[in-house]
């Protein structure tokens, strides 16, 4: 046994429609929820829009979705990447201490 897809019979030139009323009572209550939500959207991506535009973009992060395994990989990512960072630090630490030293030392002379 073979199911179809059965197809609504189309309409001819011929052939009278007619409209339920009640259905196109339902339809137009849909079209104007539908345009409600419309504003909405348009309303809230105009604010969007303002705040981009003044530099202003708020956002919260609810949850983060991740493997364990991802999440170490991203840590040790993290940890190789922070060693060229620590090396610059260290690095602007010595010359401030060598500056402020040598001032210091030609100050107590």
């Amino acid at each position: 046994m073979t199911t179809e897809l059965m197809t609504p019979p189309q309409p001819t030139l011929n052939s009278p429609t007619t409209i339920d009323p009640q259905q196109f009572a339902q339809f137009m209550q849909g079209q104007a929820q539908l345009h409600q939500r419309m504003t909405a959207i348009e309303s809230d991506l105009k604010v969007i829009a303002t705040q981009q535009r003044n530099g202003e973009q708020k956002v919260t992060v609810r949850d983060v979705s991740m493997s364990f395994s991802a999440m170490v990989y991203f840590m040790v990512k993290w940890a190789i990447a922070a060693i060229p960072a620590a090396i610059v630090l260290v690095t602007l630490g010595w010359i401030l201490m060598l500056v402020f030293g040598t001032i210091v030392a030609t100050l107590l002379r």
